[in-house]
């Protein structure tokens, strides 16, 4: 009964685990054509010779491309998770399953809340978004 209470633990936070990662690429794919159309308008302000919005436009898809990294690691590490997770669940059910040898790499949890980083970070790109 006991390998049921884990089993259904590991569920539970398969289930989170795979909701955080499907949130964190949708966000990716937002931050990346917010990037595109940095992009596309960098050129027509260079081209029309706008210096003061060139600047601008290159300041933002600086800054959204450092929000872009954090999301990328945070995806990262939530695979990761997943691997472990998917490891730990194979253990319960084939307990022969060596742990040491095939152990996945271990996740850094550096970050105390990262969910609260996220919300943050989302908050600023609509932010910057807003004033484009």
């Amino acid at each position: 009964m006991g390998e049921d209470k884990q089993l259904i633990a590991c569920a539970i936070e398969m289930n989170d685990l795979l909701l955080k990662h499907k949130k964190l690429e949708q966000q990716l794919s937002c931050i990346e054509a917010y990037m595109e159309n940095l992009s596309a308008r960098i050129f027509a302000t260079h081209l029309q010779e706008q210096e003061a919005l060139h600047i601008n436009y290159l300041h933002r898809k600086s800054a959204a491309s450092s929000i872009r990294r954090v999301y990328q690691t945070l995806r990262d590490n939530t695979s990761r998770q997943i691997q472990t997770l998917s490891h730990r669940i194979m253990c319960i059910l084939q307990p022969g399953i060596p742990t040491a040898v095939e152990d996945p790499i271990e996740v850094s949890t550096s970050l105390t809340d990262r969910d609260d980083l996220v919300q943050e970070l989302t908050q600023t790109f609509c932010t910057l978004k807003r004033s484009s």
